[in-house]
């Protein structure tokens, strides 16, 4: 068996496509909190800020749980892992203290990967075709240094045929959508922000979550959806952010359900559901507005980003009063549907795992 396999955080190989999807791999290691005792002890290992002794632990976690997921993945006939991630959390309890580290991605067949590892064929030749991709880049990236006009369909289109994404094109990309009062299709631009790496759109989200206009808000949700979207660092630390539209846009997006389920994502997901139910701000300010009869109280709907009075329980855009739709969520059923996920994902794994 080929035992070289692709790792990326990724959600996309360039020029290779997907022949099959084999499903989540996942590895969870965990060690006792006692491993790293001799490091604390002292401080002869204390070097420029950096605990050389702790990081050099960290890292035999790291390479052990890559290899676990990297077997995993091989068993099921896959040559690569998509959309990488690695968490590391300390879990208390029973006056015992714990360290897991968590890593999960999605194994994937590709069809004919060119990145084969020289160990595999030692490349004399290209074929034509290759070079003809290679220089429809080249001449795509000295377009866009030259003019930042991202607009046109078919330059679009080429930029998704030939997987031309880094992150300022990205980024140039979203705030052409963003700042255009008349975009293409619903369909042509999810198309086109389906093509965009995952890390991205989220560098995107970071920056700009409040001033997201409707119409692109709505496609981003549509493309995380489908995509089976799920980072519980993103989420919760923009649900706790002050600026009451990034709070209820990351509201919204915690009802994305992913493809599959890997066993740490119950502790994540049952985290997101008590912060939600104890901690998050559901309240939206009011801002005093003049008007002919004297000042009003409004309110901004963090879905559409208009004002609306702020007596009124809806908004136009067919929102409730906490800028979700449909109209009966609040965030209390968010956290209840939460918790009832990471409860039957316990569930499960306890059925099939014991």
């Amino acid at each position: 068996m080929n035992q070289n396999i692709l790792i990326t955080t990724s959600d996309n190989i360039p020029f290779s496509q997907i022949e099959k999807h084999l499903g989540m791999v996942d590895s969870q290691i965990v060690v006792g909190a006692n491993l790293f005792s001799d490091v604390f002890a002292g401080f002869r290992d204390l070097f420029g800020g950096e605990v050389k002794g702790y990081k050099k632990e960290i890292s035999k976690m790291k390479l052990a749980a890559l290899s676990e997921i990297k077997s995993e993945a091989l068993k099921k006939g896959a040559n690569a892992i998509l959309c990488l991630k690695m968490d590391l959390d300390e879990i208390s309890g029973a006056n015992k203290s714990m360290f897991m580290i968590s890593v999960y991605g999605s194994a994937v067949k590709l069809k004919d990967s060119v990145l084969k590892s020289s160990n595999d064929i030692n490349i004399d030749e290209l074929s034509s075709e290759e070079i003809h991709i290679t220089k429809k880049r080249n001449q795509l990236k000295s377009i866009l240094k030259q003019d930042n006009n991202v607009s046109d369909k078919i330059y679009l289109e080429n930029l998704v045929e030939y997987n031309v994404w880094d992150k300022e094109i990205s980024k140039a990309v979203l705030q052409e959508f963003n700042s255009s009062n008349d975009l293409e299709s619903k369909e042509f631009t999810e198309k086109i922000i389906t093509a965009i790496p995952i890390e991205d759109i989220e560098n995107y989200l970071y920056v700009h979550f409040p001033n997201i206009k409707k119409q692109l808000w709505d496609s981003v949700k549509t493309v995380l959806k489908n995509r089976g979207w799920f980072n519980y660092n993103f989420l919760i630390q923009h649900l706790g952010k002050q600026n009451h539209i990034t709070r209820f846009r990351a509201l919204q997006l915690c009802i994305i359900s992913k493809d599959t389920y890997s066993e740490s994502d119950a502790l994540k997901i049952k985290s997101l559901s008590e912060f939600i139910s104890n901690e998050f701000d559901s309240d939206i300010p009011l801002k005093e507005v003049p008007s002919l009869v004297g000042n009003k109280n409004i309110k901004i709907c963090p879905n559409c980003l208009t004002q609306r009075k702020a007596n009124n329980d809806y908004c136009e855009c067919s929102a409730n009063s906490y800028g979700l739709n449909p109209y009966s969520l609040t965030p209390d059923k968010i956290a209840r549907d939460l918790r009832e996920t990471a409860r039957a994902i316990e569930d499960s794994f306890k059925k099939y795992y014991g």
